[in-house]
This record gives C-alpha cells, sequence and structure tokens, in this order.
C-alpha cells in the first residue's frame, strides 16, 4: 500500500519512466516516489538520498537558524516543510527543502535513488544526490524559509533555473548547470512587481514567468519575457544574501 500523505505540498510525473514524485510536506519529510497509475510504492527519498527520512534527529536539531549557528551546514535530513519537487528534461529532480533554506538536486534515472540507502556525508553520486546549494542561508532567521518553489526556463537545455525565496519575498535566477545566482527578479512589497508571501513560481511556453502568492496578498502576477530564453554567463555562488 502507498504510505499515508501528510499535508503533501508539490508533485510531478516523469514521462519517461511514469514515476510520480510527491514532495510531503508540511508534516512528513520526504518525496515519496510511487507509480502514476497504479499508486504502488516505489521509494522515498530523503536529504542526501538517505532513506528512511530521521524524524527524531530532525526534532532534536531544532530549527534550521539555531542548528545552522552551531555549525551543521548539511543537516542529513530535510525540514518540514518539503514544499516543492519539479523534474528537468534530462532527468535531473530538484528538491526545495524549504525549512533548511536549500535546493538538493537528484538523480531521477540512478536506480538507488529512493532506495534504502545512506549518505551521511552528503557524497554527490551516492545514493542518487548529485547536488545542492543554500538560498540565502545567512539572511533568514524566521520560520517560513526559503526554497519555497522552482522552475525551470524554456530553453532547450532549460539553462535557467527559477528558485522562489519566500522570506525575502524574491526570485532569484540560477544557471542550472552551476547553480549559480546570475540574477533576482522582485522584492518585498505590496506592488507591481513586488511579493508578498510568494509561494509558487511557474513558466509558460513563452517563457513568461507566473507567481502565486498567499497570506493577504491573495493574488497571481505575470512577468512577460523579453530576450534570450536561456542564461548564460558566470554568476555568484552565494545564493541571496550578500557575496563574499
Amino acid at each position: 500500500a502507498t504510505p499515508v500523505l501528510n499535508r503533501a505540498t508539490d508533485m510531478v510525473v516523469d514521462p519517461k519512466t511514469n514515476r510520480l514524485y510527491i514532495s510531503d510536506g508540511y508534516t512528513n519529510r520526504h518525496v515519496l516516489i510511487v507509480d502514476a497509475d497504479t499508486g504502488k510504492y516505489i521509494g522515498s527519498i530523503g536529504a542526501y538520498g538517505n532513506n528512511p527520512v530521521d524524524d527524531a534527529a530532525a526534532a532534536a536539531a531544532g530549527p534550521f537558524a539555531a542548528d545552522y549557528v552551531k555549525g551543521n551546514r548539511k543537516p542529513t535530513f530535510f525540514r518540514n516543510p518539503v514544499h516543492c519537487v519539479k523534474i528537468s528534461h534530462d532527468g535531473k529532480l530538484y528538491v526545495c527543502d524549504r525549512g533548511n533554506n536549500r535546493i538538493q538536486v537528484f538523480n531521477a534515472l540512478d536506480p538507488n535513488l529512493g532506495q534504502p540507502c545512506t549518505n551521511p556525508a552528503g557524497e554527490a553520486g551516492r545514493c542518487g544526490f548529485l547536488a545542492e546549494t543554500f538560498i540565502s542561508e545567512k539572511t533568514n532567521t524566521s520560520i517560513p524559509g526559503t526554497a519555497v518553489s522552482v522552475n525551470f526556463s524554456t530553453d532547450p537545455a532549460q539553462s535557467c533555473l527559477y528558485v522562489g525565496d519566500n522570506s525575502n519575498m524574491t526570485i532569484y535566477i540560477l544557471s542550472r548547470a552551476s547553480l549559480q545566482e546570475l540574477g533576482r527578479l522582485g522584492r518585498s512589497g505590496t506592488q507591481l512587481g513586488q511579493f508578498h508571501w510568494l509561494h509558487n513560481v511557474s513558466t509558460d511556453s513563452r517563457g513568461n514567468i507566473y507567481t502565486a502568492e498567499v497570506d493577504t496578498a491573495k493574488r497571481i502576477q505575470k512577468f512577460t519575457r523579453s530576450g534570450a530564453l536561456g542564461c548564460s554567463g558566470t554568476g555568484h555562488a552565494t545564493v541571496g544574501g550578500v557575496a563574499p
């Protein structure tokens, strides 16, 4: 039977494998993998590909800000909420570990992904884990977290990665290849082009960006794409905050 979901946040189907990935979520702390047609359980992904999810360690560590001050920059578990999951054309799976102010990237074609596996040191290439980047790790000390939503540009390579930040109310434009920050879109506020409780970032076939805001904003906004569809150039390794 499929494990019971608890306040799941996002889902995506991989058309190549017909696997459904569900970020779960506000109460659970993993990405669930099931067959998209039957719902049959396939596996479960924790941080760095670890499985099963360690709820006791997460509870003992406390909130991200306090844990980070202690020097723990690589929590081996997702913190609530695990807020998004998206898959690119080249089979990379992106997970918003909102509670830990980071996104993690996995190889959806790795047979070890979602299966019993341990990766306590967060090694790339182990348990299906590929890479991670912190999203404004030093500027957020509040409960909501930062990495709230991700989406891709519509050029063939999907070279841009758009990451919504729910604490600093902005969208970071990253190079998907390097995960470095190339630019930003929007800032905190209630006027046009500003965000209050940014909650979702999406794109259409023409490269336009759509955003959804919750709390008292209660609106969507459309940002029209002009110029090239893709991303290039060298950015800042620090995403959000002040680059060193």
